[in-house]
């Protein structure tokens, strides 16, 4: 048998390198588990979890656009929800369409493809019925229309199936893009324990090399090697020794060397698995500092633990934003007839999703000299309090200042003038405020006011301003079946003083109708009087615009027109180049002064014809003009040159 003799230090030197090698190979297929971790978490950053949130949001935007299309159908007058639906159609969804199906050309199955082409399809065919009522119910007269009735109780009908449809098919593709999501997650802890098993190997495979060392050395170096054996023994039943212990032996030779080795291979394996174990654990904030710039699988674990944290916490302020959201939409939906109600558990609801300590929320509303101005009409846990009033106008105070520049704001050195949060252990300034408008197109519907010890974050300040424009569009909806409520109350009120005056009426009955035949003769008298004066003189009646509304039978039968001819069309048209006399004359009537003018017309045969001219303007109560009555006194037939003659 061939006895090799080695030194101690070749032995050393050859341990090491076999160890080193072996260690090098676990460090690479570590490295190549770590960098498959990577791209699973790739994946799942820029593929599923942007694919489910996509999906969700497409199951938004359908809930919006069923609200918005119902809104248009019995709605007639609702401008803003009618722009949002437009919006909708052609700016929100063919954004987020081109997204998704970005997305899902990195999708693995094919039958989700399909199944997102499906989506799209259906959404396109609810967008074209949309579409179809919306160009139906174009006009607000168009809602009066009796013959749109059946054919959009159809359109209506197929909305609603292919809503049900689609919603069916945009769940199922939730639950799959959920479900694959959760397996890439659990395909990434899978990886943490692959590594903390490559480690365990790293460590085992080190245990036995060092065991084999010891024995060949045991006749030549004793002590040193025995307790360098039982430092080997404890790691061979998985118990790592105690790192002072270890540099006993720390002489400067092949021993010393080899147990400093040691003990920095203990220290490492020890560091680098409490790391790998907290990983796991999702303690993200865990300190480790690599061996070296070189260290392969330390440097390896720490990019593993930033990108996973960076990941983390982004899924986790998207979850908390997308959680919120569907917060208030529950609340809005269970409180969706009552302003008061809905209001005060919004606020509460949002106070406390946010941690913070005190809340106000104003909604627009008019004073009694009918000015704009925000109405508290909720508040949450305020104390005593210096600024907040019950009413507030624009420009005035935080509050006023940020409803005129129609932007966020939020202090972080807050006026010690401000307000005072109050507990059970005192009252102290809040640290953080936040105030922020509820805006719907751009215009302000209300208010909300967040007081805090402690600093909103940034995703949290953006879910605020996201928050606006479906709680504005509530309190704008249901502000108006507020009114809407009020004037059937005063019509209700209005009915039964009616009613008294009609009980009235009926016990003036007897009185009135002895003077019944006096009227009736007087009446006789005027309707003498008007019959000779339509024989006798034309009369015109025209609107504001001087389009003509009303002309009486001796002027259609002096002048040979026909009412089509007329009625509707401008004055001008009746009078050949009389437009500065009629105006002056006109304006004339609108001082009350008296007006009598001769002016020549025309007939309906462009025959020239001499009338003099007198009218009267009939006002409103208001004092606006709600049309002009002109008498017309045929004079002569004209000459063709009559108006030379005249002028």
């Amino acid at each position: 048998m061939l006895k090799i003799n080695l030194s101690i230090w070749q032995k050393i030197f050859g341990s090491f390198i076999l160890l080193l090698i072996i260690m090098g190979v676990i460090s690479v297929i570590a490295v190549v588990s770590i960098n498959r971790n990577e791209d699973l978490i790739a994946k799942e950053n820029t593929i599923f979890r942007p694919s489910f949130e996509e999906l969700k949001a497409l199951e938004a935007m359908l809930a919006r656009s069923k609200m918005y299309i119902t809104t248009w159908l019995y709605t007639p007058h609702d401008k803003d929800e009618k722009s949002a639906l437009r919006n909708l159609q052609t700016e929100e969804y063919p954004t987020l369409k081109r997204s998704i199906v970005k997305l899902s050309e990195q999708w693995p199955k094919q039958e989700d493809k399909q199944l997102l082409d499906s989506v799209m399809m259906e959404f396109d065919a609810l967008i074209g019925i949309e579409k179809v009522i919306m160009k139906r119910l174009n006009a607000p007269e168009d809602y009066a229309d009796t013959t749109n009735r059946e054919f959009l109780l159809t359109q209506i009908e197929r909305h609603s199936t292919i809503y049900n449809k689609l919603q069916d098919f945009i769940t199922k593709l939730v639950k799959v893009k959920e479900a694959e999501s959760n397996q890439l997650q659990i395909e990434i802890k899978g990886s943490f324990g692959q590594i903390r098993q490559q480690i365990i190997i790293v460590s085992l495979v080190s245990i036995l090399l060092s065991l084999v060392f010891a024995y060949l050395m045991a006749k030549s170096i004793t002590e040193p090697i025995n307790y360098i054996k039982e430092l080997i023994k404890m790691l061979s039943m998985g118990v790592l020794p105690d790192e002072a212990g270890s540099l006993k032996f720390d002489d400067d030779d092949e021993i010393g060397h080899m147990t400093q080795s040691v003990a920095h291979f203990v220290k490492s394996i020890r560091a680098k698995t409490v790391f790998a174990q907290e990983i796991g654990r999702e303690a993200y904030d865990t300190d480790f500092e690599p061996l070296s710039a070189e260290d392969l699988l330390g440097n390896a674990l720490l990019t593993m633990r930033n990108n996973l944290k960076q990941a983390h916490t982004e899924s986790s302020e998207r979850k908390w934003t997308n959680e919120g959201l569907i917060l208030v939409q529950d609340v809005i939906r269970r409180n969706q007839n009552d302003l008061s109600k809905l209001a005060d558990e919004l606020l509460q609801r949002i106070i406390k999703y946010f941690g913070a300590n005190q809340g106000g929320l104003f909604i627009l509303s008019k004073d009694e000299q009918d000015e704009k101005c925000l109405e508290l009409e909720s508040c949450y846990a305020w104390g005593k309090k210096k600024h907040l009033k019950k009413r507030v106008y624009k420009g005035e105070g935080l509050t006023g200042q940020c409803w005129e520049e129609g932007e966020l704001l939020h202090l972080s050195d807050v006026p010690s003038d401000y307000i005072e949060i109050t507990s059970g252990l005192g009252q102290a300034l809040p640290n953080f405020v936040v105030i922020a408008p509820l805006m719907l197109n751009n215009i302000v519907m209300g208010m909300i006011e967040i007081a805090s010890f402690k600093q909103l974050a940034s995703y949290q300040i953006e879910f605020l301003k996201k928050l606006g424009e479906s709680v504005a569009s509530t309190f704008s909806i249901l502000s108006n079946d507020a009114q809407s409520k009020r004037l059937v109350e005063e019509s209700n009120s209005m009915m039964q003083q009616i009613a008294a005056q009609e009980e009235e009426m009926r016990q003036n009955l007897e009185e009135l109708t002895s003077t019944q035949e006096e009227m009736a003769r007087t009446q006789y008298s005027l309707q003498s009087k008007t019959a000779a004066f339509s024989q006798c003189f034309m009369t015109l009646e025209l609107d504001e615009e001087k389009n003509v509304l009303e002309a009486n039978d001796y002027f259609y039968s002096t002048m040979k027109f026909v009412p089509s001819e007329v009625l509707g069309r401008t004055a001008y048209l009746l009078f050949e180049d009389e437009e500065a006399t009629l105006d002056s004359g006109l304006k004339h009537i609108l001082k009350g002064e008296k007006w009598l003018s001769v002016i020549q017309m025309k007939n309906r045969a462009g025959i020239p014809q001499l009338v003099s001219m007198t009218g009267n303007a009939l006002k409103s109560r208001k004092g606006y003009i709600e049309k002009y009555f002109l008498v017309l006194s045929h004079l002569e037939y004209a000459k063709p040159d009559l108006k030379n003659n005249i002028a």
